[in-house]
């Protein structure tokens, strides 16, 4: 059994929201540490519920955005939008780990391609944690409109 992260499967991505309808979002108005800071472009802006801001770093090698839930719930999915006005196809090779231990978080999901306007990445088993972090794996802008993070109840 390969643990590495190359060979861990690829998460598909699904533009139906209504996966997540049933469910509580946990990330709303929660705290956000950015691996960067571009400008004034503030995490929290990626769970105020708006989905027309966003956040934005730096051109960095493996950008990230953690959220703090609070809290431990077990995650079920993540709806992420990507930025509305501006370059949509920067949102690619995602990487969502979820944990109560920021040195060991588990790889939930990872998405190689572009997001597009947004995902729903929804897991085959809940993860357990109080941190969610999108990151890229690659060096580029993370820019995110909104994160959604949806626990089974």
């Amino acid at each position: 059994m390969c643990s590495r992260r190359e060979c861990l499967p690829l998460t598909s991505c699904s533009s139906k929201r209504s996966y997540n309808s049933s469910f509580t979002n946990v990330a709303l108005r929660k705290n956000v540490k950015l691996s960067s800071l571009y400008l004034n472009f503030q995490g929290d802006l990626m769970v105020d519920g708006n989905r027309t801001t966003f956040m934005h770093t730096n051109f960095d090698a493996n950008p990230y955005a953690m959220i703090d839930l609070g809290d431990t719930y077990l995650v079920y999915s993540i709806y992420i939008v990507n930025r509305k006005d501006c370059c949509p196809i920067r949102l690619h090779d995602v990487s969502v780990q979820i944990g109560n231990d920021l040195s060991r978080l588990d790889i939930a999901a990872r998405h190689k391609a572009a997001i597009g306007a947004d995902c729903t990445l929804q897991f085959p088993k809940p993860y357990r944690g109080r941190y969610v972090q999108i990151q890229l794996e690659a060096t580029a802008y993370l820019q995110i409109g909104e994160v959604e993070v949806y626990r089974v109840i």
